[in-house]
C-alpha cells in the first residue's frame, strides 16, 4: 500500500506531462525499470515489455478519464447488468426509459472519474512483474503483455480499485439511481431475487475496459513506430 501511495504522489506530479522519452526514461529509470542497453539482452527485453505496459496504462488513463471516455466507446461502455436487465427493460416499456438512461450514464461517469487513480494502481501491478516474467512476452502476440498482466494482477488491481469506484458511484448518484430503479419496478421479494452488487459489477466492468484499452495501446506500440515514445521501446520493437 505504501508503494501505491508513493506512485500516486509521483504521478500526481508527472501524470499531466506528455508521454515522451524524457518522462518515462527518467521516472522509470529511477525504479530500475531499465537494464543494460541492447535489445538482445533478455533483461532489457523484459524491461521494454514493462515499459510498453506503462506507456499503455498512461495513455489509457488519459483517454478514459475524459468525459465520455467510457460512455461513447461501445467496446467498453458499461451497460445494465444482466441480472437486472429484465427490470430495466420493463421500466422502459412503462415510460421510464430516461430513468434507465440516467443510471447507465452515471455508471460510466463514475468509471471515467475513477480512471486517473487507476493509473497508479496499474503502474504498481506493472512494477510487480519481474524481468523474467516480462521478457518472454515479446513474440507471444500483439496483446501478450496485457493478457499476462491481467492474469497475474487482476485481483490485486480489483482490491485496490473497488473502494475508489464505490466512492465515485456515490458521487455520481449511480447507487441511488440503482436503488430508485429497483424500488420503482420491483416488489421487495423481486428485489431480493434480482438485486445486484453494483460496486462489484462496475469495478469489474471498469477494469475490463481499462485492460481492453491497454491492449489497444500495446498493439499500437508493436505495430506503429510512432507509438514507441521511449528509446527502449524503439530498440525492443524495432523490426
Amino acid at each position: 500500500m505504501k508503494k501505491l501511495i508513493a506512485f500516486i504522489l509521483i504521478y500526481s506530479i508527472f501524470g499531466a506531462l506528455p508521454c515522451n522519452a524524457g518522462v518515462f526514461d527518467g521516472l522509470f529509470g529511477s525504479y530500475k525499470f531499465f537494464s543494460r542497453e541492447g535489445s538482445s539482452d533478455p533483461s532489457t527485453t523484459g524491461a521494454g515489455i514493462r515499459d510498453a505496459l506503462a506507456v499503455s496504462a498512461q495513455n489509457t488513463a488519459s483517454i478514459l478519464s475524459l468525459k465520455n471516455g467510457y460512455f461513447t466507446n461501445e467496446a467498453i461502455k458499461i451497460h445494465v447488468a444482466e441480472e437486472i436487465r429484465n427490470v430495466t427493460e420493463n421500466l422502459k416499456k412503462s415510460g421510464y426509459e430516461q430513468k434507465v438512461d440516467n443510471f447507465v450514464l452515471s455508471m460510466n461517469r463514475a468509471a471515467e472519474k475513477a480512471s486517473p487513480q487507476a493509473k497508479g494502481i496499474f503502474f504498481d501491478a506493472i512494477m510487480g512483474m519481474t524481468l523474467d516474467d516480462a521478457q518472454g512476452l515479446l513474440d507471444k502476440g500483439n496483446t501478450a503483455a496485457t493478457d499476462y498482466l491481467k492474469t497475474k494482477a487482476y485481483k490485486e488491481i480489483y482490491d485496490e480499485y473497488k473502494p475508489i469506484v464505490s466512492l465515485r458511484l456515490d458521487q455520481e448518484g449511480a447507487t441511488s439511481k440503482y436503488l430508485d430503479i429497483m424500488k420503482t419496478f420491483a416488489s421487495p421479494t423481486l428485489m431480493s431475487n434480482q438485486s445486484l452488487d453494483l460496486v462489484d459489477y462496475v469495478t469489474n466492468q471498469a477494469i475490463e475496459g481499462f485492460f481492453y484499452m491497454i491492449g489497444q495501446e500495446e498493439i499500437k506500440i508493436r505495430t506503429d513506430p510512432n507509438a514507441r515514445v521511449t528509446d527502449l521501446l524503439k530498440d525492443i520493437f524495432n523490426e
